[in-house]
């Protein structure tokens, strides 16, 4: 079995262009590469998940165009992040096929041969600082004591 060569990149924020420019450099100078996984917030930030496609995301989506790598990932929230995502699940579906995927939520999957555990969201500070509520058996001896 032959080692799988895999590129990371972080928060992509919407920058599309600049980073499918950048991978596409780095796999013809030091590839070529089986996968990338975009990890991190990938579309640009909004209040909601609203909009079409963005317009330098669409050929990928529809597959007029495919990429340089196969590109995976994850941070599915932000501008047009809904109707991109809605249109990758639609193609696959169909069979089609093409070089960007949203791995989705939660999961584990094989990619090129690499086991791959992933999980979408996004950190909530409250969440972790929040104390979880006494049961009420305790809540009774604390207040006892």
């Amino acid at each position: 079995m032959s080692a799988v060569k895999v590129l990371l990149a972080g928060d992509c924020l919407g920058g599309f262009t600049a980073l499918f420019k950048r991978v596409a450099t780095v796999n013809a100078k030091s590839g070529p590469f089986d996968l990338l996984l975009c990890v991190g917030q990938f579309f640009e930030e909004s209040a909601d998940d609203s909009g079409d496609i963005p317009a330098d995301l669409l050929p990928y989506v529809d597959g007029s165009q495919q990429l340089a790598v196969k590109t995976y990932f994850l941070g599915a929230w932000g501008k047009g992040s809904a109707a991109t995502v809605a249109a990758l699940a639609a193609a696959a579906e169909a069979g089609s096929s093409r070089s960007l995927h949203y791995l989705g939520r939660s999961g584990l999957t094989v990619l090129e041969s690499l086991n791959v555990a992933f999980l979408d969201g996004t950190f909530q500070t409250q969440a972790y600082i929040a104390k979880p509520p006494l049961p009420a058996a305790a809540a009774a001896a604390a207040a006892a004591a």
